[in-house]
C-alpha cells in the first residue's frame, strides 16, 4: 500500500522533529532527498510513482528543518541509483573529515 500526501506530510514532520531534538551536533547532519523516486518500486513509470505524496514529504522536511544548520541535499536521483549512494558517502567522508 502506497502512502498518500497527508501521510508523507505527517512521516516529513516526524523526521525533522527527530532530527531537531536528536542531532547534537546539526551542522553536521546532511539530508539527501532521492528527488526521482524514494524506492525501487516509486520511481518514474512503477506502480507505486506518486510524485505529489513523494513531494510531500520533501517539502515537509525542508519546512521542518529550515531555520536549522542541517543541511538538505535535492537530488535528481532515485534511492536505489548508484550515484545516490556515491552522494551520500561523499557527505558522510566530508563530514569524517575525508575518511574512509
Amino acid at each position: 500500500m502506497r502512502t498518500s500526501a497527508e501521510e508523507c506530510t505527517q512521516i516529513g514532520t516526524f523526521i525533522a522533529e527527530q532530527v531537531k531534538a536528536y542531532a547534537k551536533a546539526p551542522e553536521k547532519v546532511v539530508v539527501a532527498l532521492p528527488l526521482r523516486g524514494v524506492s525501487m518500486i516509486s520511481v518514474p513509470g512503477q506502480v507505486f510513482e506518486h510524485r505529489v505524496a513523494d513531494n510531500a514529504l520533501f517539502t515537509a522536511l525542508r519546512e521542518g528543518l529550515s531555520g536549522t544548520a542541517v543541511r538538505i541535499s535535492q537530488e535528481q536521483l532515485a534511492i536505489n541509483d548508484d550515484a545516490f549512494a556515491k552522494k551520500v558517502v561523499g557527505y558522510l567522508s566530508g563530514l569524517l573529515g575525508g575518511r574512509s
